[in-house]
């Protein structure tokens, strides 16, 4: 056994293509290390909290509480949406495709998916929809929260 131990490797002391390729894999094996000791890694919750339209929904949540919220909210929202797009994803995107339903059904991530469809229809009167999409949404969570 530990010959043919020592003669793979000297195959993969010879062999210069197999050496890049394990050194890519043993930096792979670090930085994961790495991120995990950092706490980085997400679970299903973290993802979902990473998409634009529940960031936005939270922001608008948190910040309409009081007169001071409401009229810093623009600026916030743009923060948010600065944040977001210069963010470095770690995560792949076939990692969000395995999501649940669950995420996509909760009132923050409505709510902040709405506001982003008025601001992309903002010269038909999306802003004017939303408010009434807000208050709908609204009455459908307090009718879920009662049950």
């Amino acid at each position: 056994f530990s010959k043919e131990l020592k003669l793979d490797c000297k195959r993969i002391e010879s062999d210069i293509d197999l050496k890049k390729k394990l050194s890519n894999s043993i930096d792979f094996l670090l930085k994961y290390e790495e991120y995990s000791k950092k706490g980085q890694l997400y679970n299903m919750v973290n993802i979902s909290h990473n998409h634009l339209s529940y960031k936005i929904g939270a922001v608008l949540i948190h910040n309409s509480k009081t007169c001071m919220g409401i009229l810093a909210l623009p600026i916030k929202v743009l923060v948010c949406l600065y944040h977001h797009q210069n963010r470095n994803n770690l995560i792949s995107q076939n990692f969000y495709n395995c999501q649940s339903d669950v995420v996509e059904k909760s009132f923050t991530y409505k709510i902040g998916k709405s506001f982003i469809k008025a601001s992309k229809n903002w010269y038909k009167g999306g802003y004017i929809k939303f408010l009434f999409d807000v208050y709908q949404l609204k009455k459908e969570y307090k009718n879920k929260k009662g049950k």
